[in-house]
């Protein structure tokens, strides 16, 4: 990824096609963060974006977020065009992201904050407790987040992407803050939620 433009790798797709996005241009006081992208990311695959900081690689997944809205371009949803992206239409969509740098509240508890990011349907089939484990999160659910390591807080915000059972999953620079240990564990996470199908977009600057 170069200059805000991004090209897709020559390869036969190995499922159906989740999300795409079309000539998105997204300019900030007239300098384009991304020109006329166009890329597709497709079930049960692992799709590394990699470029130096300032490429648009945090851009082009905070419009796949809905975080932020593009000037020009469209985006298909399992071939269906959405009108206007939204953080909320993304989560009822199955699209999740960590942050690079966690969207935690360090006021509040570890619970609470897992119950003001998620929406009520992810707590239907699984605890808050396990959403914990599924990540090796060892803090107790009513530790304040002011509490945590950099590397549990990161941690946080990989379970928080994943409670939703995403289709797809964004991962921003996920490994930085994290031990060995802690990689192996979310590598093989990855590896879980891509046999289940989902696409997991994996951005690096490495």
């Amino acid at each position: 990824m170069t200059n805000g433009q991004i090209k897709a790798p020559d390869a036969e797709a190995h499922g159906p096609l989740t999300i795409q996005l079309s000539n998105i241009s997204k300019f900030y006081s007239g300098v384009p963060a991304l020109r006329e992208v166009s890329i597709g990311f497709y079930a049960g695959e692992v799709h590394a974006i990699l470029g130096e900081n300032g490429a648009g690689k945090s851009t082009m997944m905070n419009v796949i977020s809905g975080t932020i809205q593009p000037e020009l371009g469209e985006i298909r949803f399992e071939g269906q065009l959405i009108e206007e992206m939204t953080p909320d239409l993304a989560k009822s969509l199955g699209i999740s992201i960590a942050f690079q740098h966690p969207a935690v509240l360090e006021d509040l508890s570890v619970l609470e904050n897992l119950l003001v990011a998620l929406p009520a349907f992810a707590f239907e089939k699984t605890s808050p407790q396990s959403m914990l484990d599924s990540v090796g999160l060892k803090v107790p659910l009513h530790a304040r987040t002011d509490q945590l390591s950099v590397a549990e807080k990161h941690l946080l915000e990989i379970a928080k992407a994943l409670a939703i059972k995403p289709k797809v999953l964004i991962l921003d620079e996920p490994t930085a803050p994290l031990d060995q240990d802690s990689t192996d564990m979310l590598f093989g996470r990855i590896r879980d939620v891509v046999k289940q199908g989902t696409s997991v977009i994996y951005i690096t600057h490495r």
